[in-house]
């Protein structure tokens, strides 16, 4: 197909009622798509050349120019440059990056690493009350014109934040499992002055420190455990759901979410029989190859959401926990302990508390979230949680489009599965 070639969907689906043979070519191209779409190039071979992802090529690159934006002004604001300079701060976090990744020799380390030094920086401005202009300079107007460009375009698809969605609420219902464990080690002990004590002379940095050795250590303990497990994930999904009855269904859903509408109509006129014959019937012998060709892919998204089920039960917890202390222990009694009045706010008739109060949840917040990492590790109704959330489902996904699609083109090349090792340079 010509570059700038447009497919003319409707002619190929009248085509896709002729024959199996057309069928079979027709459904290739429609996965082929849907695995560029969503990012799995390094099994779609030729077939992806027929599929531009300029837009979301451009989303990447736009959303790394608000990163370094905002890293560059916030920086050159912090160490008091006047607001009108700040944006140089922008060239100076380009030319340090393109340091870094020379000295790093190009390794993805460099870019994640700024990535999270970016959010680093957004949260400690919001924490320590950074002038309004500087954050929204660096922030929030390049999120907006980011989200509306991803809108505008299509790139953000509600699809697939939905998905997310879906994965970290999976996680979400294992954390009142861990609720006994929180009312007997954490908030019984908050019921005296010593843990209001210390929670109350604590400051930002030490926070931060208890978090990093107590959560993050786990986080990336428990990110490796996860890791480990893509290919036996695989290799148990592969084998099950090429078993399922509505596996034809299962690829037009997944088809359906990965392209626009027009292009995803093109399985209208393939019938199930011919989407149900295009998967292996044993698609676990095809699971070492994708592991192999996709497991790099599959695993950038796995660390962010991961990291975003560890902030949401973070956040529940450290919720239940201010509740359960509001309502039992009064004010006047936290300042008799802290000798710290704690400010209030009246909303609806209900009195919240602010100060010792929200410290104090944060600290055993920080123990109850490691306390669920540390459950995840050795209990099986955590671990089973995270890993059908993040690893079962996601896989899920993939596999309904996979090995349809590597089942036809080893039928095309006549030569069973394919062992080709993938090209290092795909990932």
């Amino acid at each position: 197909m010509a570059e700038g070639e447009e497919i003319n969907w409707e002619l190929l689906g009248r085509f896709a009622k002729r024959g199996p043979e057309i069928d079979r070519d027709l459904l290739r191209s429609v996965l082929a798509g849907s695995l560029t779409r969503r990012g799995h190039t390094a099994i779609v071979v030729e077939d992806a050349r027929a599929f531009a992802l300029q837009a979301d090529e451009r989303l990447g690159k736009l959303f790394g120019a608000a990163v370094l934006w905002g890293l560059g002004v916030a920086s050159f604001a912090y160490i008091g440059i006047p607001l009108i300079l700040c944006p140089l701060g922008f060239f100076a976090s380009v030319a340090l990056i393109l340091l870094a990744m020379s000295i790093a020799n190009k390794s993805s380390f460099v870019p994640s690493l700024v990535t999270l030094a970016w959010l680093i920086v957004g949260v400690l401005e919001l924490v320590q009350g950074t002038d309004f202009k500087v954050f929204a300079l660096a922030y929030l107007a390049p999120g907006f014109l980011l989200t509306t460009y991803a809108l505008a375009t299509r790139a953000l698809r509600l699809r697939q934040a939905q998905d997310v969605a879906l994965a970290v609420g999976g996680v979400v219902q294992a954390a009142p499992l861990i609720a006994p464990v929180v009312l007997l080690f954490l908030f019984l002990p908050a019921l005296s002055a010593d843990v209001w004590q210390v929670a109350n002379g604590l400051d930002l940095n030490s926070y931060l420190f208890a978090g990093v050795l107590s959560v993050g250590l786990l986080v990336v303990v428990v990110g490796l455990q996860l890791r480990s497990q893509i290919e036996s994930v695989l290799i148990q999904r592969s084998a099950q759901l090429s078993e399922e009855p509505n596996r034809a269904e299962l690829t037009r859903n997944q088809v359906s979410g990965a392209l626009p509408e027009d292009e995803a109509a093109i399985l209208e006129g393939i019938e199930d029989e011919g989407i149900d014959a295009s998967w292996p019937n044993a698609g676990e012998e095809y699971a070492p190859y994708l592991s192999a060709a996709e497991g790099s892919t599959l695993q950038a998204p796995l660390s962010a959401r991961f990291l975003l089920t560890v902030i949401v039960v973070g956040l529940l917890l450290s919720l239940y926990i201010y509740l359960l202390c509001s309502a039992v222990v009064m004010a006047d009694t936290a300042k008799d302990w802290t000798g710290a009045t704690a400010p209030a706010i009246e909303i609806a008739g209900i009195t919240f508390h602010g100060g010792v109060y929200l410290r104090l949840s944060g600290l055993l917040g920080i123990a109850a979230t490691a306390t669920f990492l540390s459950f995840a590790l050795i209990e099986d109704r955590f671990a089973n949680a995270l890993t059908n959330a993040l690893l079962r489902d996601p896989a899920d996904r993939f596999l309904a489009l996979a090995l349809p699609y590597v089942h036809l083109r080893a039928i095309l090349l006549g030569d069973g599965i394919s062992t080709t090792e993938p090209d290092s340079s795909d990932h």
